[in-house]
């Protein structure tokens, strides 16, 4: 183990520029170790009965996993239909639990943080994520994959969900906008 005394002298000889310089590159490979002791910490998959938090995130396993690749309406986001306000953020997450329940659902688990996980999940071998993008009750995240990108196409064109009437993409409603 090093001396921590000698290291503070050696530091101390230094000119000021020089230690204010290894303190920040110190405190960035601290920060970096801490990151990858927490990435070390997320499980790597979860599996078994879920229940919907919102139109984008299961419970499973006592973890909040926000489904990858989607962008799903807030519960409270409204949308307009034939000149009607429809709940559509409500019905979003009916739609996800349509999709999960009965079912075994596993989810991957590629990123997030403790409180919060990133997953790609399945229920019964059916990719989750895909089918809210399928009935247009969520759309293809900017980071999403193409062949959701393929599929949100297909659900616009057929009017399905959210695409069924005006709406504001989900990721614009959290910033503030609103249907005028």
């Amino acid at each position: 183990m090093a001396n921590p005394g000698l290291a503070r002298m050696v530091a101390m000889a230094l000119p000021k520029p020089y230690r204010l310089l290894i303190a920040a590159l110190a405190a960035t490979a601290m920060a970096q170790v801490s990151a990858a002791r927490a990435a070390d910490d997320l499980p790597q998959s979860l599996s078994g009965p879920a229940e919907v938090r919102d139109g984008q995130t299961l419970g499973v396993a006592d973890h909040a996993v926000r489904l990858a690749g989607i962008d799903g309406p807030d519960p409270a986001q409204t949308c307009r239909w034939s000149g009607r306000t429809i709940p559509c953020g409500t019905i979003a997450g009916d739609a996800l639990r349509d999709l999960i329940t009965g079912a075994e659902v596993r989810c991957r688990i590629i990123g997030g943080t403790a409180d919060r996980l990133i997953g790609t999940c399945q229920a019964d071998g059916f990719d989750i994520g895909g089918n809210m993008v399928y009935t247009g009750w969520a759309v293809t995240a900017p980071d999403g994959p193409e062949r959701y990108r393929e599929t949100q196409a297909q659900a616009k064109a057929a009017r399905r969900g959210l695409w069924r009437g005006e709406f504001v993409m989900p990721e614009d409603w959290r910033a503030g906008k609103r249907l005028p």
